[in-house]
């Protein structure tokens, strides 16, 4: 079992590198810009909402204190299919029909923390962040700190190795900080000419069944 140990004030540590990012002496923090695009994958249509902050949430960037809530979103609808079936090889047809791909537009400038960025001045790897559940008591406890210097954390998908964020919110909708563009069902939704069957096949290596 992997643990993540860390020696020292983790809330101190982060103040000194957030006082140094002010000095302008290293960055470990990006913006995303208003009308930046992210998906996710929703098991159902929902009423054609997609932006929930889940308060039930123990996932691996939860704030064990239930402070904020997360929200994970991907850059890409093939990361979102990536996350939401993890290491699944196939898919009922009936999930094909029911599971909802969701657009969203981001509505106001947003701070995130970059994973690859601030790992080395925590002196832990990317790859332990990403490591299996038992890290989680350790990212909770970091998405806590970061919680109160930042929108959120980008983070490299554990499946694929592409780009993701996770947002926090103390409210359900998010406050009006992003907007809900599309919820298509998966059996009809298309994205730069494929199909999500074609997505789910050449780049996910999923299949579909029944």
């Amino acid at each position: 079992m992997m643990i993540i140990e860390y020696e020292g004030n983790l809330h101190d540590r982060l103040t000194k590198i957030m006082d140094l990012e002010d000095q302008g002496k290293l960055r470990v923090t990006k913006l995303i810009a208003a009308g930046a695009g992210y998906y996710k994958l929703q098991d159902q249509y929902y009423g054609g909402k997609g932006v929930f902050f889940n308060p039930n949430s123990e996932n691996r960037f939860s704030l064990p204190d239930k402070s904020k809530w997360p929200m994970y979103l991907a850059e890409s609808p093939q990361t979102a299919c990536s996350e939401f079936y993890q290491n699944e090889e196939f898919i009922d047809r009936s999930d094909f029909t029911t599971n909802c791909m969701v657009e969203i537009s981001v509505q106001k400038p947003l701070k995130v923390f970059d994973e690859t960025r601030l790992a080395p001045h925590l002196r832990i790897s990317v790859g332990d962040l990403m490591g299996p559940r038992s890290v989680y008591i350790f990212t909770q406890k970091l998405s806590k700190a970061l919680a109160d210097h930042a929108d959120g954390l980008e983070y490299l998908s554990r499946h694929n190795g592409q780009p993701c964020v996770v947002l926090w919110s103390d409210k359900l909708d998010g406050g009006g900080i992003l907007l809900t563009t599309s919820v298509t069902r998966l059996s009809k939704y298309e994205h730069q000419g494929k199909t999500a069957r074609q997505i789910l096949k050449s780049e996910c290596n999923l299949r579909i069944t029944g």
